[in-house]
């Protein structure tokens, strides 16, 4: 079915998230995550329960990972 993407959302939370810069429709399901970027790391967390294991990445590995992203490494 692939992937269907949706407008960004220019909503930042109270902890300082960007929500639903990621959002996708996958297999008939809305996937959104929330992304924080400071000044040393880069944080990644599911916004339906953000009590759950947040994600690190230095800026280096989130250039990485953006990059791939970009170059079609991934399969979204």
């Amino acid at each position: 079915m692939g992937t269907k993407l949706l407008p960004l959302a220019a909503r930042v939370d109270a902890d300082g998230f960007a929500v639903a810069s990621a959002t996708h429709i996958t297999n008939q399901r809305l996937t959104c995550v929330a992304v924080k970027i400071g000044d040393d790391k880069v944080e990644v967390r599911d916004t339906k329960d953000p009590s759950k294991t947040t994600f690190c990445f230095d800026h280096p590995e989130w250039a990485a990972f953006i990059s791939g992203v970009k170059d079609g490494e991934f399969d979204v």
